[in-house]
């Protein structure tokens, strides 16, 4: 089963999602070997400007379909998405959150430090909302 599960709040036409996409999609594809599954919940206006960040610059994991905005937005209200991007890192095994943003432990990995952050959020005890 899946270890982490890692929640991408963005879109299209936030500057900040579109800089840290490679980043993000490079890390979600190294680690999916390990254990880590990902998922897109769309920001976006329209399903364009949605299908073409996702198919553009991330193209990984699973994408929750535009046109379904009622999850959207119980996913936004759960997790108390307020502006993006925002990364939220969910135990595979409960749906807990483990961390209720780790865009910036990404952003910050050094070489092979993806087994060190996976390992850090799993060992969390406590949400930081």
């Amino acid at each position: 089963g899946k270890r982490v599960v890692l929640v991408f709040f963005g879109g299209r036409w936030c500057k900040k999602c579109n800089e840290v996409a490679p980043r993000l999609k490079r890390f979600v594809n190294s680690v999916s070997t390990k254990g880590v599954s990902f998922v897109f919940v769309s920001h976006d206006r329209d399903e364009v400007s949605c299908s073409k960040f996702w198919k553009g610059s991330l193209a990984t994991g699973l994408c929750v379909p535009f046109e379904d905005r009622y999850r959207k937005g119980r996913l936004d209200g759960f997790f108390k998405v307020m502006r993006v991007p925002r990364l939220v890192a969910l135990n595979g095994g409960n749906g807990e959150v483990l961390k209720n943003d780790v865009l910036a432990d990404v952003l910050q990995l050094k070489n092979d430090g993806e087994d060190a952050a996976i390992e850090m959020w799993l060992g969390r005890k406590l949400k930081n909302i």
